[in-house]
């Protein structure tokens, strides 16, 4: 999820869609370059982990898993996109990009194990 909020950040500043990952590749989500006109800053990333790391502590965990960024994803990100014309137009709001960069996140099978 760090990537994809790297993604909005990055997007403000490389129109041209082009964010380096690890591996100094990558690219935007191609929705986001589509509904973005402007995207998160890098507060965004440590108030999701600090929101993650609060939210695996009061679920009794010591450490923060994927399933604790999708939770307080919405949350901290919603206010800081602010969509393009073409989002107005066809009903999207930030919340529905959020969740959409929510789904990228590739799910741990054995998070399944442990919420149960």
């Amino acid at each position: 999820m760090l990537l994809t909020v790297s993604a909005l950040f990055l997007h403000r500043q490389h129109q041209d869609g082009q964010v380096p990952d690890a591996q100094g590749q990558g690219e935007v989500p191609e929705f986001i370059k589509t509904y973005v006109t402007w995207g998160a800053g890098p507060r965004a990333s440590q108030y999701l982990v600090l929101g993650a790391k609060a939210r695996a502590v009061l679920h009794g965990r010591y450490y923060v898993s994927c399933e604790d960024i999708r939770a307080v994803a919405p949350a901290v990100l919603r206010h800081r996109i602010i969509t393009n014309f073409n989002a107005e137009a066809e009903g999207i709001k930030p919340d529905d990009i959020v969740r959409r960069l929510a789904d990228l996140i590739p799910r741990d099978p054995n998070e399944e194990k442990v919420a149960k």
